[in-house]
């Protein structure tokens, strides 16, 4: 199924297209097939402000407009990174280097 409001920001990574929506979805699509692979509904409290994949930790991580910055599992979007997950949920003023990495203005 799609989104079921405007798509705030699209990453590449790893042979996938990740989206971030109004709707606070993520969806991990399969790039040469199109089709989708998965998705975590209310992935923050607020629509996705912003993406960006990290290849060096095979995760994707997502700015929510709620204020708070995660850090998911490319493997199973919808898992947080349990070994960096808890340091980079959190309020964007205590952690303005990430902010600033995924685009996101506090």
């Amino acid at each position: 199924p799609p989104h079921f409001d405007g798509i705030q920001d699209i990453v590449f990574g790893n042979e996938h297209l990740y989206s971030g929506c109004r709707d606070a979805t993520i969806k991990k699509w399969h790039f040469k097939t199109r089709k989708e692979k998965e998705s975590q509904r209310k992935a923050h409290k607020d629509r996705i402000q912003s993406l960006a994949y990290v290849p060096t930790l095979s995760a994707l991580a997502s700015a929510g407009r709620d204020g708070t910055l995660k850090l998911w599992d490319e493997h199973k979007i919808g898992q947080t990174k349990p070994e960096v997950g808890k340091s980079l949920i959190g309020k964007c003023p205590v952690c303005s280097a990430q902010c600033s990495l995924l685009k996101v203005h506090c």
